[in-house]
């Protein structure tokens, strides 16, 4: 009977272990307020051809910082944005449902120069996403990642 117990109790310890392992999914509904966006894909070993997209409110304002592929981090285009364009960024994370790729961490390491990305994204309630993938992809990521390319170079294009 003691060892039964005493393997229930380790399984018990082992599990609340491993839940604090798991990060929390962001429901769509849960995400507004975006405080800190930063996303960047790269597209293997060449520093230049990474993109580099990043948004972050203070004192009132909301700033972009954006650097396409082929631009040196010196040439990033950086500009307040309005309430409009976070609203947009804001409909992206929950149409693809980007809450969920929180915790999302998968690498194949068989690439050398593989297309990889982080995103980190903070949100008002303090709530965070995070995610990272090289040559692996969560649930919807191209949909997300041509919305995201699609709205901060229009932004760029506009703009340079």
């Amino acid at each position: 009977m003691k060892r039964i117990l005493s393997l229930l109790l380790a399984a018990l310890l082992l599990l609340g272990a491993l839940s604090g392992c798991f990060k929390k999914k962001i429901p769509p509904s849960e995400i507004r307020g975006i405080e800190r966006f930063f996303y960047t894909e790269s597209n293997g070993s060449d520093f230049d051809m990474r993109t580099v997209y990043e948004l972050d409110y203070a004192d009132g304002y909301y700033s972009v910082s954006i650097k396409p592929e082929g631009v040196k981090d010196e040439n990033a285009l950086v500009m307040n944005v309005d309430a409009d364009f976070v609203d947009r960024l804001e409909g992206i994370l929950r149409d693809y449902d980007v809450g969920s790729w929180n915790g999302f961490d998968k690498k194949d390491y068989h690439y050398i120069d593989g297309v990889g990305f982080t995103l980190h994204v903070i949100l008002a309630s303090g709530a965070e996403i995070d995610a990272v993938g090289l040559m692996e992809w969560p649930d919807h990521y191209s949909e997300a990642s041509a919305a995201f390319h699609a709205l901060f170079m229009e932004v760029y294009d506009a703009n340079r």
